[in-house]
C-alpha cells in the first residue's frame, strides 16, 4: 500500500510548491519605483498603490567635507609675508605656516576635517568665516590684510580677500 501512496505525495508536493512559488514571482513582479525629491526624501511606490516614505540622511554635510578634502588654502598676509599652507589628504588635514619665505617652522597641525570645518558651506562662505576658522584651529595672528585662495580638484578656484 505505501507504493501505491508515493506517486500522488509526490503530486501534491509538486502542486504545493508550484503554487507557492507562483505567489512569490507574482509578489516579486511588481515593479518599484523610486522618486527623489529636493527635500532629500524618497518615496518608494508600489503598484498595490501602499506608499512608504523614508527618510533620507542630509547629504549637504557630505557634499562639503567632500568639496574639503579636495581643497588647497593659502592664507598670504601682505605685510607679514604670512604664508600658510592648508591642505587636506586622507580625511587629515594638515597646515603648514611659513614666515617670512623661511623654511616651515612653528605651527604644524592636524585635525579631524569634521572638527574643523564641520559645519562650513563652502558655496556661501566669507573670507572672514574662513579665515576666522583658521585662526581658531591653528592659533593664527589677527591680521587684517590677507587672502585666501581655495583651489578645488575638480579645477573650481574661488579668491578671498580683505584689505583693511
Amino acid at each position: 500500500m505505501r507504493n501505491k501512496l508515493w506517486p500522488a505525495w509526490i503530486l501534491v508536493l509538486i502542486i504545493y510548491g508550484q503554487q507557492e512559488l507562483s505567489v512569490f514571482k507574482e509578489e516579486r513582479a511588481q515593479p518599484i519605483e523610486i522618486t527623489s525629491t529636493t527635500t532629500n526624501e524618497a518615496s518608494i511606490e508600489s503598484n498595490d498603490s501602499s506608499n512608504y516614505s523614508e527618510k533620507l540622511e542630509d547629504t549637504t554635510q557630505k557634499a562639503t567635507l567632500l568639496a574639503v578634502q579636495k581643497m588647497k588654502i593659502d592664507y598670504r598676509s601682505h605685510h607679514q609675508k604670512l604664508k600658510l599652507r592648508y591642505q587636506v589628504q586622507n580625511n587629515e588635514v594638515k597646515a603648514k605656516i611659513q614666515q617670512n619665505h623661511e623654511k616651515a617652522k612653528g605651527i604644524r597641525a592636524q585635525n579631524k576635517i569634521e572638527d574643523l570645518f564641520q559645519s562650513t558651506d563652502f558655496s556661501t562662505a566669507t573670507a572672514d568665516s574662513l579665515l576666522k576658522t583658521l585662526q581658531t584651529a591653528y592659533q593664527l595672528p589677527d591680521y587684517t590684510n590677507y587672502q585666501i585662495d581655495l583651489t578645488l580638484q575638480d579645477g573650481t578656484q574661488l579668491e578671498f580677500e580683505n584689505d583693511d
